[in-house]
């Protein structure tokens, strides 16, 4: 999903830019090409919990969006089902301690089930988006563990945003072992530890999982959507 929306999956408006941002900003800046990744954070305004919370949050309905329109394209069904798309207001009264198994499987609860409806065959798609180097993708300890335990059968989806590329792996089948954990690098008082992945090594092209998308369909249809999405914007 977008994640827990009080964490950073990725990069965040939040770590680099200024929360008082209007939407449109933030989808430029995160469709845009070829920035590279910035330990040095300048904020000019005071960033608050809500802040934070609505930033990760349009950051993943966005990634949400594309990922979810790649797969309608192709004749798929598509069910929101995350707990954001209808518990915006409970998420953040759900408290990260102290808290059942119920409650912890809620707080990290997939995007989407998506159906095949010729093969009568579904997913859950766990949705993330980032700007990070191909070979460089970070994702915490805690949260991969989470997900193991509690949607080991889901499929970690990720939208890198400065090719408009689309990475797959089952969330079971991620290969811990020979990793060394280290800290994300997000920014100054992130200290979270977590693995790095090489989305291109590590991870599955949309055809290995969906045999009735073909990649480079796929490949066409994602450079449409990011041609319509900055001209809609007129972005640069």
């Amino acid at each position: 999903m977008y994640g827990n929306p009080y964490d950073d999956y990725g990069k965040s408006a939040y770590d680099i830019g200024d929360p008082s941002w209007k939407d449109d900003e933030y989808l430029a800046w995160i469709l845009n090409e070829g920035e590279e990744e910035s330990h040095t954070v300048e904020k000019k305004h005071v960033v608050t919990r809500d802040d934070k919370f609505y930033l990760n949050l349009l950051q993943g309905r966005i990634a949400q969006s594309i990922v979810e329109g790649v797969f309608r394209k192709f004749n798929f069904e598509v069910f929101p089902y995350g707990y954001e798309s209808y518990l915006t207001n409970v998420i953040k009264s759900l408290s990260k301690s102290d808290s059942n198994h119920i409650v912890k499987k809620l707080r990290c609860t997939p995007d989407c089930i998506i159906y095949d409806t010729n093969l009568n065959e579904a997913n859950l798609l766990e949705i993330k988006s980032t700007r990070l180097d191909i070979d460089r993708y970070w994702l915490s300890v805690d949260d991969l563990n989470k997900y193991k335990t509690h949607w080991p059968e889901a499929l970690l989806t990720i939208l890198h945003t400065p090719t408009f590329s689309l990475f797959f792996k089952v969330i079971s089948d991620l290969d811990t072992k020979s990793k060394v954990t280290e800290e994300s690098g997000f920014h100054g008082n992130d200290s979270r530890m977590g693995y790095r992945f090489d989305l291109n090594t590590e991870f599955e092209s949309i055809e290995t999982y969906f045999a009735s998308i073909p990649n480079d369909s796929c490949v066409e249809y994602l450079e449409k959507i990011k041609i319509r999405i900055k001209d809609t914007f007129n972005f640069r």
